[in-house]
């Protein structure tokens, strides 16, 4: 039919071709299977407003508005439009903009220029922009704790 001959398969895979696929879905399973999932980015971009917790095993960065908790494995980076109501756990933060609750850093802590901060900070580490402003306590120097998503946090 369609003058193609009743013998050919036209879409029959080729042993380069299926060699080629089982490459591809090896490096896809990889990358969104959980083996790179430390390195995995999730963005909640300006504008979205999220109400409740959120962990995540990799990187987060947070341009909207969240009223929860964060507790992130990764690296959390809130930009300077983000605005959240709720305690921060993360291995490094960067904080540039609005946190209402207390912010852990397991690494370090930075606040940028534009962070505006009402809450304790507790890390290991600390860089503070000339402008960024926090009100609260400071705690430096503490025992770092291991951070597992998925797992209720263990009581100070």
């Amino acid at each position: 039919m369609f003058g193609r001959s009743s013998n050919a398969t036209p879409n029959a895979p080729t042993a380069a071709s299926t060699s080629n696929t089982g490459q591809q879905e090896q490096q896809r399973e990889q990358t969104s299977g959980g083996t790179n999932v430390a390195n995995a980015q999730t963005l909640i971009s300006k504008g979205t407003v999220i109400k409740g917790d959120i962990e995540t095993a990799g990187n987060l960065r947070i341009d909207g508005k969240v009223k929860g908790h964060i507790k992130c494995s990764g690296t959390l980076v809130l930009g300077p439009g983000a605005h959240i109501e709720g305690d921060l756990l993360a291995l490094k933060a960067e904080v540039a903009g609005d946190v209402h609750g207390n912010v852990e850093a397991t690494e370090m802590l930075t606040l940028k220029a534009t962070a505006n901060i009402k809450g304790d900070l507790f890390t290991a580490k600390l860089v503070i922009e000339v402008g960024a402003m926090f009100n609260g306590n400071c705690n430096m120097g503490a025992a770092t704790k291991q951070i597992n998503v998925g797992q209720q946090a263990a009581s100070k």
